[in-house]
């Protein structure tokens, strides 16, 4: 439980005030559990501090966490249709990291790498394993992840880009620019305190095509060549 009141202070600091797309479906969603369609209809869900979410199967996923009568605070998945006229959610036990789409199933991993899937309307186990604190990049035809270098100086655990099936790993010192995928690539962008770097890497082998020095963050990493 520390961990997660840990994890929720962070989540705090890096959503006030944002507000964020939902992509196909046009829904935007607040932290405070608000969901926006773009005709400026909203709905208010049973949910706070929402810190991560994404449209699949034409529903807004979202995590975020639920306050009980004693003031703590419990991991909570919400489904939205598009519509805004049908809500669900789930409980967990674990912090919800990331929701991908994969053989044509929602799955949803837990900061632990744990994977779980939606299965008529229950969230299952699935034969999956990723690291923890994954971020998913891509699943078209391989899960690809990536997970950050820890943010603490004292802390020398260093990002990695990696392949489930491939079974190809590749160091990638990211902290919070989640590399993005790029037709055949990904773009990784490096802050190495001094000297910033831009990694491209093969998105099949996992092999560093280019790496190369920047004044600053491109805006978009795809732009990168």
């Amino acid at each position: 439980m520390n961990a997660i009141k840990s994890a929720l202070v962070c989540v705090l600091v890096l959503l006030t005030f944002s507000c964020y797309a939902a992509g196909k479906v046009q829904l935007t969603w607040k932290p405070d559990g608000t969901v926006f369609n773009t005709s400026g209809r909203s709905i208010k869900l049973n949910v706070q501090n929402i810190y991560t979410g994404k449209t699949l199967n034409d529903a807004l996923y979202l995590a975020g966490f639920r306050i009980d009568k004693e003031g703590i605070n419990h991991p909570v998945v919400a489904r939205i249709a598009a519509d805004l006229n049908d809500t669900a959610y789930w409980n967990f036990d674990t912090m919800p990291q990331d929701f991908f789409l994969f053989d044509s199933k929602v799955h949803v991993n837990d900061s632990s790498g744990k994977v779980f899937t939606l299965n008529n309307s229950n969230w299952e186990s699935a034969n999956i394993s990723l690291k923890p604190n994954s971020s998913i990049i891509t699943t078209n035809s391989d899960i690809v992840a990536c997970y950050p270098s820890s943010k603490f100086k004292a802390v020398k655990d260093t990002g990695v880009c990696y392949s489930v099936t491939k079974n190809w790993n590749v160091t990638v010192n990211w902290i919070d620019r989640v590399p993005q995928i790029c037709g055949k690539q990904i773009h990784a962008f490096e802050n190495n305190f001094q000297n910033p770097v831009v990694k491209v890497i093969d998105i099949d082998t996992g092999k560093i095509l280019k790496t190369k020095s920047v004044k600053s963050p491109p805006e978009n990493l795809c732009d990168f060549n």
